[in-house]
């Protein structure tokens, strides 16, 4: 038997509508049991958290407003290292790609040959 998914939304109202959270809500509520999931957030959860209003991530936290704000920064920290890591990475396959294809980059046949004629002009 599959068991089927249980809505965690309730009804906020007498007509059945369910009211939705903010998003910067949900990420502190996942956040508040566990600080190092900030590591496995995506790139949009990050930034939700970085852009929410201190005061709000602090109540939601449980936390003083220092602490949010903190946890506001590291998560910008974090998001601007992933965008360094991917430019490096990026810079990383341009430059092997050129090196793949540059007719002036030698390769360690070339340098075999070269090395092997220079002996010989010696001899």
């Amino acid at each position: 038997m599959v068991s089927q998914p249980v809505s965690r939304d309730e009804p906020d109202s007498a007509d059945g509508t369910t009211k939705k959270l903010p998003s910067s809500h949900k990420m502190a509520a996942l956040l508040k049991g566990n600080i190092s999931r900030i590591i496995s957030m995506s790139d949009e959860d990050l930034q939700v958290l970085a852009d929410a209003d201190t005061t709000e991530l602090a109540q939601d936290l449980g936390e003083s407003m220092v602490y949010a704000q903190s946890l506001q920064e590291a998560c910008q920290r974090h998001l601007d290292d992933r965008v360094q890591t991917r430019k490096a990475i990026d810079l990383l396959r341009l430059y092997s790609k050129a090196h793949s294809i540059s007719p002036y980059v030698e390769t360690e046949s070339s340098k075999k040959r070269c090395h092997s004629r220079d002996i010989s002009s010696y001899s």
